[in-house]
């Protein structure tokens, strides 16, 4: 499904069963196998992420226009797995190998914010997405990252601030 008829069935989700029913049919076997193959024990969890994304589709009130699709797709089902191991506290290990077969886009999905989170170093780098894209707390990171409490609340401070020190440089040379 190419992102404009992807787009044209989203738009029209809330008013049309034929707009759910493509979206469901092109995409739910390939979040099966997606999750599946991406986790250890993804296969216990496949069919929940997947239902569980076309419940969030449906309830979503301000649909976006997407740009790479599969990519969108993938990443949504992705936060609700981790959501739902966090949750069910069976943390899984990512396969490796899958993760070079992963779609590699010219664009990065964050827009500019990969550009400066990209500037920081790795382990500022896993606890700013652990925080924001895990939605895992400082506490947990500490533990999870073998790191003391105070190392990530200290790494987190500082780089939002280079962050917004960068944003206003490039800004600035904008103008």
């Amino acid at each position: 499904m190419n992102r404009i008829e992807f787009n044209y069935h989203l738009k029209k989700l809330n008013n049309s069963n034929d707009s759910l029913e493509a979206i469901y049919n092109f995409y739910y076997s390939r979040i099966i196998s997606f999750i599946t193959h991406k986790y250890d024990g993804g296969a216990i969890i496949a069919h929940d992420v997947a239902q569980e994304f076309f419940h969030y589709l449906i309830r979503m009130q301000n649909k976006p226009y997407v740009t790479y699709p599969t990519a969108w797709i993938y990443k949504c089902c992705d936060h609700i797995a981790l959501k739902l191991l966090k949750v069910e506290r069976k943390f899984s290990e990512i396969d490796e190998s899958f993760v070079a077969d992963t779609p590699n886009l010219e664009e990065s999905m964050y827009g500019e914010l990969d550009v400066y989170i990209s500037q920081l170093d790795e382990l500022t780098q896993k606890i700013i997405k652990m925080l924001y894209i895990d939605n895992y707390s400082a506490l947990e990171i500490s533990e999870i990252l073998n790191v003391k409490y105070g190392t990530v609340r200290q790494k987190h401070a500082r780089a939002i601030k280079k962050i917004k020190n960068l944003y206003i440089d490039v800004t600035k040379s904008k103008i």
